[in-house]
């Protein structure tokens, strides 16, 4: 069974890079490098 990406994202130090390296020990489950992206007005839009 093919199915699409499916994209994880989290906040620092929230577990998101532990997660990926359990992940990416499946056999069947390829993980990409971490990207470090804020988009404050998607996220956080009362921070100025």
């Amino acid at each position: 069974m093919n199915r699409g990406p499916i994209f994880i994202g989290g906040f620092q130090r929230s577990g998101t890079t532990l997660l990926r390296d359990i992940l990416d020990l499946h056999p069947n489950i390829m993980c990409g490098p971490e990207i470090v992206t804020l988009i404050p007005d998607c996220c956080c839009p009362d921070v100025p």
